[in-house]
């Protein structure tokens, strides 16, 4: 319920701008101004707005496609619109900067603070370049057509027919795109919290400690075994399985098993990516700016004594987060809008394929150059 209800919040205020902007006249005028800016890759005026939504989340921002009336242009809006630098990524990008690009300034700016705006305008160029290669490959052919756009007068809003706009899409999300990203997150939850096994000696220990008296320390102890029991039960569950089993696919792009896993509890949201990191290396409850992670992540070690995590890995994991397409509710929502699992699948698997070898090339340049 909470997967589902997060985004209402954010897809209210988003169709509730958008409806001022299209109800007060200034909408149209937007898409005048960068429709001849769009127009080398295919598109038009009317997709900035979906486009500008994705970079906060792109279940509105794909829902906000419905103003496209091009089906065309509209099935290459979604297309690209998870490409787009959405919030959910922030956390990942934040973990990751912070912990493995150094802090030094280059003129005015820091390093992270470039890294951090160089990730969302590689995200709008490659978007766009994904856009023209899909318009000169002749996506959905359609005939040409002309298109008109109508500027009409300023005007205030209709508030209360502004405001049933705004309840009828949120209706729309909540009977739609809801039960599908309910279902996605049940089943991920089930595969990462099932069977809830057990090691005999820690089970043993907990024991042994519950029995004790109640003491600063002993509450420490069991803090500390409880996180390592989490870790226990997240390795041998049916996703840690998977995880493991996958690892040798994400071996080439710089990942181990745990990443792996990291990886796949981030298909529920991008951001769980970090909470699955915390349960996995045994330290509780963690976010993108908690200190034992990130000094998880610097010291861990591989068997042989070598950094486990450098450099390389930070920035092959920056790129696949930018370009794969974690996220359950955008392919719910994109199914929902198209009325067929052949775009959504079209989606993940080229975007995952970009990813995959964006990050393998990053990754082995970054081994040769940089560590």
């Amino acid at each position: 319920v909470g997967a589902v209800l997060v985004f209402v919040p954010q897809i209210a205020i988003l169709f509730f701008l958008i409806g001022v902007l299209e109800y007060t006249g200034y909408l149209p005028r937007v898409a005048y101004m960068v429709d001849r800016l769009l127009k080398p890759y295919g598109l038009d005026g009317k997709v900035f707005i979906p486009l500008l939504s994705s970079v906060a989340c792109a279940v509105p921002g794909i829902m906000a496609t419905r103003t496209i009336e091009s089906q065309r242009t509209r099935l290459i809006t979604i297309m690209i619109s998870p490409l787009m630098t959405c919030s959910a990524r922030l956390p990942v990008y934040t973990l990751l900067i912070s912990a493995f690009i150094p802090a030094t300034m280059i003129g005015p700016f820091t390093l992270p603070g470039l890294v951090m705006f160089g990730m969302y305008l590689l995200a709008v160029v490659v978007a766009l370049g994904v856009a023209l290669l899909l318009h000169r490959l002749g996506f959905q052919k359609q005939k040409h057509v002309v298109d008109f756009i109508h500027l009409p007068h300023y005007r205030l809003p209709n508030w209360p027919e502004l405001f049933r706009y705004v309840w009828l899409r949120v209706y729309a999300f909540l009977r739609k795109a809801g039960t599908i990203i309910a279902g996605m997150a049940i089943l991920l939850w089930f595969l990462l919290s099932f069977p809830m096994t057990d090691s005999p000696a820690m089970l043993q220990e907990w024991e042994t400690l519950q029995a004790q008296a109640q003491t600063a320390d002993r509450d420490e102890r069991l803090a500390t075994l409880e996180a390592q029991r989490s870790s226990y039960r997240l390795e041998n569950s049916y996703g840690g399985r998977v995880g493991k089993f996958l690892a040798p696919v994400f071996y080439p792009i710089g990942y181990d098993w745990k990443l792996t896993i990291g990886v796949l509890g981030s298909l529920a949201a991008r951001e769980v990516f970090v909470a699955t990191l915390g349960t996995v290396f045994a330290l509780g409850t963690v976010d993108e700016h908690s200190e034992g992670l990130t000094k998880t992540l610097v010291e861990s070690r591989t068997p042989e004594g070598r950094p486990a995590y450098t450099i390389a890995t930070c920035l092959s994991l920056l790129v696949f987060f930018a370009f794969s397409l974690q996220c359950v509710s955008t392919l719910g929502v994109a199914r929902r809008e198209t009325n067929s699992w052949k775009i959504p699948a079209v989606m993940f698997g080229y975007m995952f394929v970009l990813a995959y070898v964006s990050a393998f090339a990053v990754y082995w340049l970054a081994r040769l150059f940089l560590v």
